[in-house]
């Protein structure tokens, strides 16, 4: 782990690389949590995170995964919805001098599954379909253009 004024100055001055997680049970709704920590504290989120250096798509893939809902995904499981950029305001240290960048490496898969445990970054993860996604008010808007005619406008 990067201590956390390390950390800190990546935020500041890099691009964060990461992978969000698009979860489909046998229903079709997709699994969602409440997020703790900013950047998007207290709005509706697909589970991810980020890759860290010279850690394999593949590896970062199952650790992510691993992390977020306790299952181990592999690479081959999962369908490459796009590479998204996410630009947010807000950073985790709460520090108004700068915003957090990231580029999202989207990736769905269904799982038949209907519960997970709650995670470090979000709390009370549960499933919802995507017409009750696209209308909520507490679901971010980034989580919602993965489900916006295939073509969000944060897409590259």
């Amino acid at each position: 782990m990067i201590p956390l004024e390390e950390f800190k100055k990546i935020v500041k001055n890099t691009v964060l690389v990461a992978i969000d997680l698009i979860i489909e049970n046998p229903d079709g709704k997709i699994l969602l949590g409440l997020r703790k920590n900013n950047p998007a504290k207290g709005f509706l989120f697909v589970p991810g995170g980020r890759i860290f250096k010279n850690e394999s798509f593949g590896k970062a893939l199952k650790r992510i995964s691993k992390e977020e809902i306790g299952i181990e995904i592999d690479k081959n499981d999962v369908e490459l919805m796009g590479i998204y950029e996410h630009i947010y305001k807000e950073n985790y240290f709460e520090d108004r001098s700068f915003n957090t960048h990231y580029v999202v490496i989207a990736c769905k898969t269904k799982l038949d599954i209907n519960s997970v445990y709650n995670n470090s970054q979000h709390k009370n993860m549960f499933f919802m379909s995507k017409k009750e996604l696209l209308n909520s008010k507490v679901v971010h808007q980034l989580t919602k253009n993965y489900f916006v005619n295939n073509a969000p406008p944060n897409k590259f």
